[in-house]
C-alpha cells in the first residue's frame, strides 16, 4: 500500500506542475479557465493526502527498503567523490585500486576529505596536495608494500607506524576559529588594561596559528597607561580551539 500511495503522490505532483503550465491539461480538459493557483492548491492537497496515507500504511519492510535505497545513493555519491582521490593515489603511489581505497580511508581519519595530487618516490617520500591544505603540501612515506606508514604536515606528525598522532583539525586554523579566538583574546586583553575603554586593537598586527587544539595569537593594542598616555603594547594569548576560553595570556608594557 505504501508503494501504491507513493506512486499516486508522484502522479499528483506531476499534475500539479502540468496544471501550473497549462490549466486545461491539469484539469483533464474539464476546467480550461480555472485559475492556476486554485488548480495548484487542489493538486497540492491531493499530494498531501496521498503522502499522509502512504505514511500511515508504511510497514517496517518499507522503512528498511527506503533506508537501503538511501544508503545505496549515499554510497554511489561517495564513490563518485572518491574517484578523483583514488585515481591520484593510484597514479602517485603506483598502487592498485584496492590499496588506494585503503590508503584513502586512512587519510580520511587524519582529516583529508579528498586528494588532489600525489608525486614523489618511495625512497625520498611523496608530496600530497589536498583542498584542506591550500597551497601547502603534506609529506607522505610508505612501507615496502606501498601502504602509508607516516604522514607529516607543517612539522607535525599526523600518522606514524599504525598510530594516529594528530589530525588536520588539530593544526589547520579556519577563518571562523581565528575570528572567535581573536574575539575571546581581545576581551581578555581589554579587561586587563589600565583603561579598557581606551583600547584600540591593530587588526593588521595579529598573528595566529593552531597547535594541538590550541590557538596561539599575538597582536598590538593601543591604550592609555597609568600616566594617561596612549602607548602600544604587545599582547599574547592561547585560546582553546573547542571552547574558545583563554587558557593563558599576557600584555607587555600595559
Amino acid at each position: 500500500m505504501f508503494t501504491i500511495f507513493s506512486y499516486l503522490s508522484c502522479a499528483a505532483f506531476i499534475m500539479l506542475i502540468i496544471g501550473l503550465i497549462k490549466p486545461k491539461w491539469g484539469s483533464f480538459g474539464r476546467y480550461p479557465n480555472i485559475k492556476r493557483w486554485k488548480l495548484a492548491l487542489i493538486w497540492f492537497t491531493v499530494v498531501a493526502a496521498f503522502s499522509s496515507a502512504g505514511q500511515a500504511f508504511m510497514t517496517d519492510a518499507d522503512k528498511l527498503h527506503l533506508e537501503q535505497r538511501k544508503t545505496e545513493r549515499q554510497a554511489a555519491e561517495q564513490d563518485k567523490k572518491d574517484a578523483e582521490s583514488i585515481a591520484a593515489l593510484m597514479s602517485g603511489l603506483d598502487i592498485d585500486k584496492a590499496s588506494a581505497k585503503s590508503n584513502l580511508l586512512l587519510l580520511r581519519q587524519l582529516g583529508f576529505t579528498s586528494i588532489t595530487k600525489v608525486f614523489g618516490d618511495p625512497k625520498s617520500g611523496y608530496e600530497l596536495s589536498a583542498p584542506e591544505l591550500g597551497q601547502a603540501i603534506a609529506a607522505v612515506y610508505t612501507d615496502e608494500s606501498k601502504n602509508i606508514s607516516e604522514v607529516i604536515f607543517k612539522n607535525h606528525t599526523l600518522y606514524k607506524d599504525g598510530r594516529v598522532e594528530a589530525t588536520l583539525k588539530d593544526i589547520i586554523l579556519t577563518k571562523v576559529e581565528a575570528e572567535r579566538a581573536y574575539k575571546s583574546a581581545c576581551k581578555w586583553v581589554k579587561n586587563n588594561l589600565k583603561d579598557p575603554d581606551s583600547a584600540k586593537f591593530d587588526d593588521d598586527s595579529v598573528g595566529a596559528f593552531k597547535e594541538n587544539g590550541i590557538i596561539k595569537m599575538s597582536g598590538i593594542v593601543r591604550a592609555k597607561n597609568s600616566f594617561n598616555a596612549t602607548v602600544p603594547a604587545k599582547w599574547y594569548a592561547e585560546v582553546d580551539a573547542s571552547s574558545y576560553n583563554v587558557l593563558n595570556a599576557s600584555i607587555d608594557n600595559k
